[in-house]
């Protein structure tokens, strides 16, 4: 939970192993119920580059995190003007940039906390 932000991340062992497309990553996420909640979504592009630790590499995440993969993590933000394209945040190094929404990408969902 970050209390700064007021979210609850996921960290179980599919944040580091499930790899899904844009979509199916919305899905997978509005699907999941961990933690006795159910309420998961995809973050927005902000809240998930607030976890980068840019003062770090491979990975560029809060030591927080126990199940991470350096790659690009999904957000629900789409690109401007690019419909086919999303924001993503790489973990290796902690920037961000767009992909393809039909790549697979592992993901981090996200809810409100308490």
């Amino acid at each position: 939970t970050d209390n700064i932000m007021g979210l609850m991340w996921q960290d179980d062992s599919d944040a580091k192993t499930v790899r899904k497309t844009w979509r199916e990553a919305i899905n997978y996420c509005e699907a999941l119920t961990l933690g006795g909640y159910s309420d998961w979504r995809l973050p927005n592009f902000n809240e998930l580059y607030y976890l980068a630790d840019r003062s770090k590499s491979i990975p560029a995440i809060e030591s927080t995190f126990q199940n991470v993969v350096s790659d690009d993590y999904w957000s629900s933000t789409t690109v401007a003007g690019r419909g086919g394209y999303a924001w993503d945040v790489r973990f290796d190094y902690g920037y961000g940039h767009w992909g393809n929404k039909s790549y697979s990408h592992p993901v981090r969902c996200v809810r409100a906390g308490q």
